[in-house]
């Protein structure tokens, strides 16, 4: 987030928006481990889940955290996608920048 001043509006809308399933989201620090510091300072810290998930129930997950949390940052100030190369992505990251681009997100997918 470019500015410190709307991490609170943030993380109380992805709270919100993911409920229950926020435990979930230790699924992304590996690919955004500043998602983790950004929670920390609200004092929410999750550990990584410790129940094995089939490939496919960890693809779900994953593409609906994604989308949320980029629809959280969208909500909080404008946000525009660029994807350079995408004709080199492989076919999951094509099925996430599909579900992007057809989520009712405010995201600018030019």
């Amino acid at each position: 987030m470019a500015f410190h001043s709307d991490l609170p509006t943030f993380v109380q809308l992805l709270r919100v928006r993911l409920g229950p399933q926020v435990i979930n989201i230790p699924l992304l620090y590996h690919e955004a481990p500043e998602l983790r510091d950004i929670l920390a300072l609200f004092h929410i810290n999750f550990d990584e889940p410790s129940v094995a998930l089939s490939t496919e129930e960890l693809g779900a997950r994953f593409q609906s955290l994604v989308e949320t949390v980029f629809g959280a940052v969208g909500d909080v100030r404008p946000l525009a996608l660029f994807l350079d190369d995408i004709h080199f992505a492989d076919e999951s990251s094509l099925d996430l920048v599909g579900l992007l681009a057809n989520s009712r997100s405010r995201l600018v997918c030019p």
